[in-house]
């Protein structure tokens, strides 16, 4: 049943791109096909030629592409990779094992997201997949962590995070800090292979176990350690870098067109 759905979502927006080249002549035409990320999610690792049967499908439309193109610079690109989903991580319950969350007393399948949290004696938390926050005064509205004492506790959890360790298998390769921000993450988990934040992370509960065996239907993802799934870039423009990242994707696009980078992008132009 899975399969049949996601051809017709494959076969409609293989529509919408036929109905476009019908009627494209110049400027940026931008398609995207759905099928092979949500097929990689339901069968990567147990179910390989249906996989590769979705990518075989979109490899004849970028062909389609290819004979309508007439000496049009085309991109095939996608911004991630995959990998196994096969162990969940409780974040939260591993923040709360190793002293950087204090949970109340209570059930901990409590569906209500930091319902048992205390937050005067709590310094971090997970929320997201990869996101963990720091419990910071002035930002939180229950903050308990100065700022003069940020970068120091970022920097022991972070070496705490990197020796987790399941069955003596690393789970977390990198944790890094991104551009600061009010909104943003204090710092991004990056889990090795197999393992992903668990869907109780996400929401922001603290189950009992820190790690339990992935038993969703959904078996793979590619919410880990970037250099674990790296995308792929393809360009009928030769490539001039080695290491291409999305940002410079952008970049390379307005220079196709003439257009300065806007004040901010730090992309380079890679074709």
């Amino acid at each position: 049943e899975f399969l049949s759905q996601s051809r017709l979502v494959f076969n409609d927006e293989h529509k919408l791109l036929r109905y476009a080249l019908s009627r494209f002549d110049d400027g940026l035409l931008f398609v995207y096909f759905s099928s092979i990320d949500q097929n990689s999610h339901m069968l990567w690792g147990k179910h390989m030629p249906e996989v590769l049967e979705t990518y075989r499908a979109v490899d004849a439309a970028i062909g389609e592409v290819l004979d309508h193109a007439r000496g049009a610079g085309i991109i095939v690109m996608s911004d991630h990779g995959f990998t196994t989903f096969d162990r969940a991580v409780n974040l939260n319950t591993w923040l709360a094992k190793n002293g950087y969350m204090t949970l109340t007393p209570g059930p901990a399948d409590d569906d209500v997201p930091f319902a048992r949290v205390d937050w005067s004696r709590t310094r971090a938390y997970a929320l997201g997949l990869n996101g963990l926050y720091l419990n910071l005064a002035g930002r939180e509205q229950q903050g308990i962590v100065q700022d003069a004492e940020r970068e120091t506790l970022l920097k022991r959890v972070t070496a705490d995070l990197l020796a987790f360790r399941d069955n003596g298998k690393t789970v977390i390769e990198s944790a890094y800090e991104p551009p600061r921000s009010d909104v943003a993450p204090d710092l991004i988990i990056g889990y090795a292979r197999g393992y992903r934040g668990s869907w109780q992370t996400a929401l922001g509960a603290a189950p009992d176990s820190m790690v339990e065996a992935n038993r969703d239907a959904w078996i793979a993802d590619h919410c880990i350690n970037p250099a674990d799934v790296p995308g792929v870039l393809f360009s009928t423009r030769k490539i001039t870098a080695d290491d291409p990242r999305l940002k410079d994707v952008t970049v390379s696009i307005l220079h196709l067109f003439g257009v300065a980078p806007a004040p901010g992008m730090t992309g380079r132009n890679v074709m």
